[in-house]
């Protein structure tokens, strides 16, 4: 039998203790330990749609999930005023399944939407009809993501997923190392543990991992963000937003996360660019002027944006925020985490072996890079209103400026990208909502390839797919009442 031992409570430590025992069942035992008298923080989190790959693995009902909790329904992103002009654009999810199809109706679609000049319809994804109007359909099949509450979250899995597992409470004293890696942990009640491999989801404290590799990428350079000022908002309104936000400020941005009971929120800044106070000061006026509070707290939340080049050591593997922490802009953390431990269950051989080592790191590696750059061209906006825009806009890497001048001249296509994480279509959204993508390059796209006949078609009989969907809503307030009731 494998012995799993995973130090840390939190979202990555309930997530990883879970997965593996509904993976490998009575053939392994799971011991989480962490300190049951810290409290986590449950500052609010906004997920991807990936969630759902854990969610359904264990069973876990999402009307039951929504019943129970003060989780909300997610369908997009709001990004507001990222190009400094109070504007706003949207990224949502998918509306309209076309996947594997012969010809890319997306790019027809898109292509067409823009060439036309005709009323965006949020292309590909949900229209922004839902999401401006604090709406979701009217039916359980839709693309969904979860607004949810990460120390709710903890709880509630493990109260109800939690069989099996050997939950301790107690803290790590010392960490005896040996040749193999880990050779056992004593905590502050004098137990001695051993396991098989060792999961360090201790967060940024990284009790394990970091007595075995100091192989920590430093990206303070490309990811400047380095500071966050969490905030709880204790009000709700007469509505409850089915999307999360994200509002860039003058020298960073502010997250607003929905929940059923309060709003999570926060301002992430960077130390090089704003002092704690004058960020304090900021993120209190945006209070006070969006909630009608002010901010009662003095925490701040100081990381160091990067990760561990080998996130697994020897019998260790670091998850969450212990293998790294870079930008949460489009919510990638808990994605990451779950791809982590999926990753592990599906590598393993059931001892350690360097190829298995390998495979994994190399994987961990691709989609770290994956996140870094599909949050990079989130920052291409061409602000130089700040100090802080001002070092974005001119340390955009040569990619950004070539993907600019490629949407200029055509379109993004499943042939000229190759993102393992992100496709075309998330790239093609983040682009027009920052005025990247252009008329011209649709039209040479359409001409130049002889299909302005089709997408006209396509765009034609999307419009009224996505008219029709617009009869089938339902208020998410009203949703989750009579969920709750």
């Amino acid at each position: 039998m494998k012995k799993f031992l995973v130090v840390g409570g939190g979202t990555a430590g309930v997530i990883a203790s879970t997965y593996l025992k509904q993976y490998y069942g009575p053939r392994c035992e799971v011991t989480l330990l962490y300190d049951h008298k810290n409290p986590r923080l449950g500052v609010g989190e906004s997920t991807t749609p990936y969630i759902f790959t854990y969610l359904d693995y264990l069973n876990i009902s999402l009307e039951k999930l929504l019943r129970d909790t003060n989780f909300t329904i997610k369908l997009g992103v709001k990004f507001k005023n990222w190009l400094g002009k109070n504007d706003i654009y949207w990224n949502n999810f998918s509306e309209i399944d076309f996947w594997n199809r012969i010809e890319d109706k997306h790019n027809l679609l898109y292509a067409y939407e823009r060439y036309s000049g005709c009323e965006k319809l949020n292309h590909y994804q949900f229209n922004s009809f839902f999401t401006e109007n604090n709406l979701i359909p009217n039916t359980n099949k839709f693309v969904k993501a979860l607004n949810i509450d990460t120390e709710e979250f903890s709880n509630y899995i493990l109260k109800n997923c939690a069989e099996g597992i050997n939950i301790i409470d107690d803290i790590v004293k010392e960490v005896k190392i040996n040749e193999d890696g880990i050779d056992y942990i004593l905590t502050e009640k004098n137990k001695k543990l051993t396991a098989d491999i060792y999961f360090d989801a201790s967060g940024f404290n990284r009790l394990l991992i970091s007595k075995l590799s100091d192989d920590f990428i430093d990206l303070g350079d490309q990811i400047v963000l380095n500071r966050a000022l969490p905030f709880q908002i204790k009000k709700t309104k007469k509505y409850i937003p089915s999307y999360a936000l994200s509002e860039a400020t003058e020298n960073g941005w502010i997250w607003e996360t929905p929940l059923y009971n309060r709003y999570g929120s926060g301002y992430l800044y960077s130390s090089k660019f704003t002092s704690d106070d004058e960020a304090k000061n900021k993120f209190n006026q945006w209070l006070i002027k969006n909630h009608g509070v002010e901010l009662e707290s003095d925490f701040i939340i100081k990381y160091n944006p990067g990760h561990y080049k080998n996130a697994w050591v020897k019998n260790c593997i670091a998850l969450g925020f212990a293998s790294g922490f870079l930008d949460p802009l489009e919510a990638t953390a808990i994605q990451l985490l779950i791809d982590e431990v999926f990753n592990f269950v599906n590598i393993y051989s059931g001892k350690i072996l360097n190829y298995d080592i390998n495979i994994y790191n190399e994987k961990y590696n691709d989609h770290i890079k994956s996140i870094i750059k599909y949050i990079t061209i989130h920052y291409h906006t061409r602000r130089t209103d700040s100090e802080f825009w001002q070092y974005m806009t001119s340390n955009m890497p040569e990619w950004v400026h070539n993907i600019e001048e490629k949407v200029k001249n055509s379109i993004l296509t499943e042939y000229n990208t190759k993102d393992p994480k992100f496709s075309y279509n998330e790239y093609s959204a983040i682009l027009d909502g920052l005025n990247l993508s252009t008329q011209k390059g649709c039209q040479n796209y359409l001409f130049d390839t002889n299909l302005i006949y089709n997408s006209k078609d396509y765009f034609e009989y999307f419009k009224n797919i996505k008219k029709e969907n617009q009869k089938y809503f339902i208020d998410h307030k009203e949703y989750l009442i009579k969920l709750k009731k």
